[in-house]
């Protein structure tokens, strides 16, 4: 999880972690309280707050979460030029090539 994102700092001694998926929502809640005892105890501070941002919370604005889905892929692309969607439509292509 910390590969991908790193965790912000913010005011009165919170710590907010990005999650991109459920599965490390799972793993986030089983690891939570071992995690911030371990916080707490290593930067001797019994004030740490962690607190767990997952991306459907987080602005869909954002542009810096990563494209999964061929579709989200095209639709980034798209959206910097739109004549790719013209270009789809008019060659009537899919992306379903299972």
């Amino acid at each position: 999880m910390f590969q991908t994102r790193t965790p912000k700092v913010s005011e009165n001694d919170k710590i907010i972690i990005h999650l991109d998926n459920p599965l490390q929502e799972e793993i986030f809640s089983k690891v939570f309280n071992q995690l911030l005892n371990s916080i707490r105890k290593q930067l001797k501070n019994s004030n740490i707050r962690l607190e767990a941002k997952s991306a459907k919370e987080e602005d869909s604005g954002d542009k810096n979460g990563k494209l999964y889905t061929l579709d989200d892929k095209f639709n980034y692309l798209a959206d910097k030029n739109p004549s790719l969607k013209k270009l789809k439509r008019d060659l009537d292509l899919d992306f379903d090539f299972n």
